[in-house]
């Protein structure tokens, strides 16, 4: 399973990949390009764990109006193919991770926060498949592709009960 860790202390899903066309359009995106999890943010700040095995390639910000805020990248592999998941929206600073670090599922990458696009605190997760565009694997650009199956399997496999708004 390319899914080998819950995210977040919470099994709610607040927004899935694909909804909101309208909203994402202003970005250039045909809805929402991955899937957000509840987190809590005011008496205590959620972990974000990482949810596989991989090297963190980059954390902070990419630029100063970034609408992924502070978030920790991490690329594997799995199945041949090789991935890049985002997990964004961090509060500012709070990983004590570096790049080049190995992340096991698991592995503490920050706390959950409302930075850069974010409508509230929430982990948002997308996951991109190196030349999934390029193949017609996905209509969406960026190589980003729907993170629901994979999450799926891993709800099924570990008999988790998930609420899905």
């Amino acid at each position: 399973m390319l899914i080998n860790y819950w995210p977040v202390q919470f099994t709610t899903i607040t927004n899935r990949f694909g909804a909101s066309p309208a909203y994402y359009k202003q970005f250039k995106l045909p809805g929402h390009e991955g899937l957000d999890f509840r987190v809590q943010y005011h008496s205590f700040v959620s972990p974000i764990y990482a949810c596989t095995d991989g090297v963190i390639s980059f954390i902070g910000y990419r630029n100063a109006n970034d609408p992924y805020g502070y978030q920790v990248r991490i690329k594997t592999e799995y199945a041949g193919r090789a991935y890049e998941f985002v997990y964004a929206h961090l509060t500012n600073g709070s990983s004590e991770r570096k790049a080049g670090d190995t992340a096991r599922p698991g592995t503490v990458l920050g706390r959950g926060g409302a930075t850069g696009n974010a409508r509230g605190a929430h982990l948002h997760i997308s996951i991109k498949r190196n030349e999934a565009t390029r193949d017609k694997e996905t209509t969406y650009p960026y190589d980003l592709i729907d993170p629901e199956p994979f999450f799926k399997e891993y709800i099924r496999a570990m008999g988790l009960e998930v609420e899905w708004k």
